[in-house]
């Protein structure tokens, strides 16, 4: 579960302030397990939906955070015909084959935000193991960015 690795307990103690400086509505979470980030901004009245291709995963979400919208989705080869606010994907691209399809699916979904955060350079085994070299990147989709 994301709540017990130190890499999502960290993201998630900086993802709230992060979006709290944006102006958005709507957000959708790309891979979204079992629902933590969506938990963790549920309290600011977000329009949130949740995206993952594991069903049992998308079960624990709608368990944790039943306000949320939650969708079945492959980003490697699936895109939402709806846009939002702000799209996140915290951990998640690491395990996409075509990470590149992901990203083009991720951009085509956004109005205006894409908050991405994956592992640095290559993953060795004890890195994976160990979930260390976590890169964030912040996008505004009018031209600028952050890390």
């Amino acid at each position: 579960m994301q709540c017990l690795g130190p890499v999502h307990r960290h993201l998630q103690k900086l993802l709230v302030p992060i979006v709290a400086t944006l102006r958005v509505r709507s957000l959708l979470e790309v891979g979204c397990g079992s629902g933590d980030n969506l938990s963790a901004l549920s309290r600011y009245g977000y329009e949130m939906t949740g995206a993952d291709i594991a069903p049992e995963a998308l079960e624990l979400a709608r368990q944790r955070v039943p306000q949320a919208r939650l969708l079945l989705l492959d980003i490697e080869k699936e895109v939402l015909s709806e846009q939002f606010d702000l799209l996140t994907s915290l951990q998640v691209l690491e395990h996409i084959l075509d990470d590149m399809a992901a990203l083009r699916h991720i951009a085509r979904m956004s109005k205006s935000y894409v908050l991405i955060s994956t592992v640095q350079g290559r993953i060795r085994p004890s890195e994976i193991a160990s979930g260390i070299c976590a890169i964030i990147l912040l996008w505004n989709f009018n031209g600028s960015w952050r890390p």
